[in-house]
């Protein structure tokens, strides 16, 4: 049993093109080898489309379609049914089902028209014969696979050569069959014309959906009894059998050009349209229409009045008449009439009603088309969307009118009535027409100002009558006189929205605006706006309420009359000294305005913004109240405000004499101003030596103080020598040096090397020797003392005034908590200035204490500069802040580099060069590691991080000497190291290449222990530490510098700074410090001027051990130096526990 319909197939397929293609494939016979068992219900087929494709389909008890497959891709790819299965579907109806598809096979077709003797169509008689063999078959009940036994034989007894020839005619004749088909079709000349007529049938009801009927002849009209085969047939150029006597054949007929529309139309919905049109069992069950919609509807209206035979009628008429249509608007108005209220007089009742001359009816859902009488009207599509409420609301049943008071009439002619003139007209009756007042709106709006605020009345104008908005309505009185008023809500609307939304609010009959924000910006801004809007009245207390300009500050910078200080003058014109602190708040507050004393406002100048509050927070920090008319300032303050001076808005601002400027270029540029060499001196300074006296001596001029800070090497002395000479010819006042205990004596070798006249005093000797000398101080030009002799002196040395005071090795002062710190601040000079080629070694802090010595308070007191500049810049990482302290110290800081003044001194060559522990000394530091690490943690647990560090450095250098040679830590150690072992290679090498060694360590004993080996060896090295005389550690540095031993050895703590040891080129460090800085320090006793030879520096590292870590601690740590005196990245200055923690890891 086969029960499967044809609307079964055409809802299941994808789509309706997929549909019309399987119709396609079963007429032109394209399903072969079909075969189907009816006792399982299975049936298998293949269709010949671009290849040969197997279809299965299974049906259920009921003979109901339940399953089906095919081998193309369109069926695995989208949804439904694909063409294959649909054309065999379509097979199997025709072949075993009780309906028919009506499906006219193409030979059976084309033995129909009366042109098939002439020229048959040798494609569609082969598939249609094809076609007929197989349902014949299928009819018959055979359920095998068809074949043609015969045919096959014959095929196979054709050699392969033959079958290529024939398969290559056959596709030649039926290209030139299917050209000529299409070439007859689109002949035009000689078809006969076919007349069209249409009729259009329409439902009283707008939810039901119009249809067309069509009928088809000659000169007899047939009608189509199937519009999806007449839409197939003209899309597809398909002959069409409508009546026994006629078939529409493409060959011969063509439709008149009038009536082409239409055609095009029902092409379009077969071809683009189909599952909506066709497609649908609700569509399928009018096979004699064809259902419109909407759009398609106004499209056959618009096309009716060309069309040969068009025309229309409702349902259930039986007379047909002509279309008419109107592409207007609707011929429909509002009438508003008044009459006196049946149950109150006194009140008015306005009716407003819709009027239309004719019977008007909506034909369709989306109101595009109306029938009115009998004419059908299609409104413009922009004025759909006014009509509908009209129409909804008067076509309601019962309904005919609508009743409205007095407000809801001013509202229908003042808002709705001129939107709605052009597509449905609201007419008055005259009696209305005449109290209505339609004139231009003159808004005006009264301010006056008191306690409370700023009060806005406002009024609307309307000829002579005058409405407030917040005036609550008023009930009719009933008299004809009462006006009704066309009022312009847009505009009435627009200004008491800028009112509200500048902050007024209701408060009784008018608007009030107390909010001092919302007031300025009222006043400033929101009043204009408003004149443009209405006409603005302002009462005399209004007219008070005033918006003044800024003042123009002006701040103005000069020299005192005795040019040792800097005067500073501010200038509020016209402003009261009372309210400028006020002012400098709201400009910090970012306020646009001050509100004075008498309810004014000032205006805040934001451009000065940024300027000006940078003055006053420096002028805070340096305890002058912003806003005092007259200020007093030290001379280096000037520098700190060079930037503002430059800047285009604080030229505006700030001002400053000429004589200021000068002294600001004059101190960035050393070489502005020219002091003269002392003739002793002249042709013994480099250029850039020459730089430095003259930066020297204009910080003097100045009366200010500086840093030194060269490179280690480059005549920091020599520099200090001519500007002492320079110093003491002109005044003849004694300038002071001190330096560390080994560096005195250098210095007075110095002298005596490069000013031998000069008359110089070393301080030395026990306390009477010195109070003797000190009694002979005022003789000579330059007193030179250590800083343990200072600390001791200090009272006898503070009772004298010096020009001039030099720290050599500056950085003995970094802690400012430490004795030397505390006692070389009590040194009474008119100049302070430090040497140290490493200003900061570890922290801030070091730098402010040397700046505290050079130039008392320039950098605040240390608590100021810890909040200012050091929290910010070491915990925050403010870049912006470590400029700002860059910029304030550069002017005092003179720091050249070898590289860069140089040019001519040697190469340097460091080599980082690791060594192994030998199994001894691994086995000795791995047992103390772990013992430490544990004795570490309880430490730091019992006492806190901060109390345990004492504790904790020495671990660390237990671990350090492990490193270096168990010997230092354990007595009688029998064992060797692996680090001696790579020191004797590396001495041994350089040796015999002639090379002269400088070896540094920080420990002494290590030295001793290198310097039993060399004895050992028949070599006598010198050694320098912290047990030898400075006069003994001079002398060594000269006989060693004169050529005499290869060897010298060297504490890293006594000889690291202030030596002169070029006739060195190679140094070893033989154990790493934590500071690099201290490492270079050391390098540099080679490093440095007079040296000739490229200068071999060698670090020595234990693998896997605290030095590696000691190594990346110093990477991590970013130089100190580099960050402030030249700007660069964040340094560490102290390690965290988790740094210490990391040291004790294996």
């Amino acid at each position: 049993m086969f029960n499967v319909k044809v609307d079964t197939i055409r809802e299941r397929t994808t789509n309706g093109p997929t549909y019309m293609k399987g119709r396609q494939y079963y007429r032109q016979g394209q399903v072969r080898h079909l075969t189907y068992d009816q006792e399982k219900g299975i049936i298998l087929a293949q269709v010949e489309g671009t290849r040969t494709y197997s279809v299965r389909i299974i049906l259920n008890g009921k003979g109901e379609l339940h399953d089906a497959t095919c081998t193309c891709s369109a069926f695995a790819a989208y949804w439904g049914l694909c063409r294959h299965i649909a054309a065999t579907l379509l097979y199997c109806v025709d072949a075993f089902g009780q309906q028919k598809t009506h499906i006219l096979s193409a030979e059976s077709t084309a033995s129909r028209t009366d042109s098939a003797a002439k020229s048959p169509d040798p494609a569609a008689a082969a598939a249609g014969g094809a076609n007929a063999g197989i349902m014949a078959n299928a009819a018959g009940g055979n359920t095998g696979p068809l074949s043609d036994t015969g045919d096959s034989i014959v095929r196979q007894q054709l050699s392969a050569r033959q079958q290529a020839q024939r398969r290559s005619r056959s596709k030649t004749r039926d290209f030139l069959a299917r050209m000529d088909h299409v070439a007859r079709l689109t002949e035009v000349t000689g078809k006969r014309p076919v007349r069209l007529q249409v009729t259009l049938y329409c439902s009283p009801a707008s939810c039901a959906l119009p249809w067309l009927s069509f009928a088809i002849g000659e000169n007899q009209l047939y009608p189509v009894s199937n519009v999806e085969q007449f839409a197939e047939a003209i899309s597809r150029d398909l002959p069409l059998e409508l009546d026994k006597d006629f078939i529409l054949n493409p060959l011969q007929h063509a439709f008149l050009p009038q009536d082409q529309p239409l055609v095009a139309m029902l092409q379009d919905a077969f071809e683009n349209d189909y599952k909506a049109v066709f497609g649908t069992s609700h569509a399928s069950s009018r096979d004699r229409f064809f259902t419109l919609n909407a759009s398609r509807f106004a499209s056959v209206l618009i096309m009716a009045g060309t069309l040969s035979d068009c025309g229309w009628q409702f349902l259930n008429d039986t007379g047909r008449q002509a279309v008419r249509i109107r592409q207007a608007q609707l011929p429909i108005s509002l009438h508003l009439t008044c009459e006196a209220g049946p149950e109150e007089p006194c009140v008015r009742a306005y009716r407003l009603e819709l009027r239309c001359d004719q019977s008007l009816q909506q034909m369709t859902a989306s109101r595009n088309i109306y029938l009115v009488g009998d004419v059908f009207y299609l409104p413009p599509h922009d004025s759909l969307r006014l009509i509908e409420p009209i129409l909804s609301t008067f076509n309601t049943p019962g309904l005919r009118q609508l009743t409205l008071n007095r407000d809801e009439v001013m509202y229908l002619i003042s808002d709705i009535r001129q939107k709605l003139q052009p597509v449905c007209p609201v007419i008055l009756d005259s009696r209305l027409a005449a109290r209505v007042i339609d004139t231009p709106l003159q808004p005006a709006v009264e301010l006056d100002y008191g306690d409370t605020g700023l009060r806005a009345a406002v009024a609307f104008r309307y000829g002579s009558l005058v409405i407030n908005p917040l005036t609550p309505p008023q009930p009719e009185t009933g008299d004809d006189s009462e006006y009704l008023v066309v009022r312009d809500r847009f505009r009435e609307d627009e200004l008491l929205q800028l009112l509200i939304h500048s902050g007024f609010v209701r408060q009784g009959l008018t608007y009030r605006l107390s909010d001092s924000d919302d007031l300025y910006v009222f006043l400033t801004d929101t009043v204009t706006r408003l004149s443009g809007l209405a006409e603005v009245r302002m009462s005399a207390a209004a007219r008070r309420l005033r918006v003044l300009p800024p003042p123009d500050i002006k701040l103005h910078l000069q020299l005192s009359d005795n040019q040792d200080a800097l005067v500073l003058r501010q200038d509020f014109p016209g402003f009261p000294e009372a309210e400028r602190q006020a002012y400098l708040q709201a400009l910090r507050e970012k306020r646009p305005f001050l509100r004075l004393a008498d309810g004014s406002f000032l205006q805040v100048r934001q451009s000065y913004r940024d300027v000006l509050l940078q003055l006053t927070d420096l002028l805070q920090l340096w305890g002058i109240t912003p806003g005092s008319a007259v200020g007093s300032l030290p001379r280096y303050r000037a520098l700190a405000l060079e930037n503002l001076l430059a800047g285009a808005t604080a030229c505006e601002l700030l001002n400053a004499d000429e004589e200021v400027r000068d002294m600001i270029r004059q101190l960035r540029e050393p070489g502005s101003l020219s002091f003269r060499l002392p003739s002793s001196l002249r042709g013994k300074l480099r250029p850039y030596q020459r730089t430095g006296f003259q930066w020297l001596c204009t910080l003097d001029y100045y009366g200010l103080g500086g840093i030194l800070a060269d490179d280690m090497g480059l005549g920091k002395t020599l520099q200090t020598i001519a500007y002492v000479s320079q110093v003491w010819q002109q005044r003849k006042k004694p300038s002071l040096i001190i330096a560390p205990t080994s560096l005195v004596y250098n210095w007075q070798s110095e002298f005596e090397k490069f000013a031998p006249r000069l008359p110089v005093l070393v301080l030395d000797g026990n306390r009477q020797q010195r109070a003797i000398r000190l009694g002979d101080i005022s003789g000579h030009a330059c007193l030179i003392t250590s800083y343990s002799l200072l600390r001791r002196d200090i009272d006898e040395i503070s009772a004298f005034s010096f020009a001039s005071c030099f720290l050599d090795e500056a950085q003995n002062i970094k802690n400012p908590e430490t004795l030397n710190a505390r006692s070389v601040k009590q040194v009474r000079a008119d100049r302070c200035f430090a040497l140290t080629g490493t200003p900061i070694e570890n922290s801030l802090t070091e730098l402010w204490s040397i700046f505290d010595f050079i130039l008392p308070g320039y950098l605040y007191s240390q608590k100021t500069f810890q909040a200012v500049y050091e929290l910010p810049i070491v915990r925050e990482g403010n870049k912006k802040v470590l400029d700002s302290l860059h910029q304030q110290i550069v002017p005092f800081i003179l720091r050249r580099m070898k590289k860069d003044v140089l040019r001519e001194l040697p190469d340097k060559i460091e080599t980082r060069t690791i060594c192994d522990m030998t199994d001894e000394q691994r086995q000795t530091y791995d047992s103390f590691l772990h013992r430490s690490r544990t004795d570490m943690e309880k430490e730091v647990s019992r006492n806190g991080y901060a109390r345990s560090q004492i504790f904790i450095l020495a671990l660390l250098t237990r671990l350090r000497q492990i490193c270096c040679h168990p010997a230092l830590f354990i007595k009688d150690f029998q064992g060797d190291s692996g680090k001696m072992q790579l020191l004797e290679e590396l001495l041994a090498d350089s040796f015999s290449a002639g090379h002269r060694v400088l070896v540094f360590s920080q420990f002494t004993s290590m030295l001793e222990l290198i310097r039993k080996s060399q004895l050992a060896q028949g070599r006598i090295p010198f050694l320098i530490d912290g047990q030898v005389p400075a006069e003994e550690r001079l002398l060594q540095v000269q006989r060693f510098n004169q050529g005499e031993g290869q060897l010298f050895l060297v504490s890293l703590r006594a000889g690291g700074t202030g030596l002169n040891l070029t006739g060195a080129d190679t140094v070893i460090h033989f154990d790493p410090w934590w500071n690099p800085a201290v490492e270079e320090q050391a390098t540099d006793r080679a490093y440095r001027i007079g040296q000739e030879n490229v200068v071999q520096v060698f670090k020595l590292y234990t693998r896997h051990s605290i030095e590696e870590k000691i190594y990346h601690l110093q990477r991590k740590k970013q130089n100190l130096i580099d960050s402030i005196i030249t700007p660069g990245q964040n340094f560490l200055s102290k390690m965290t526990i988790e740094e210490v923690r990391s040291l004790f890891e294996t």
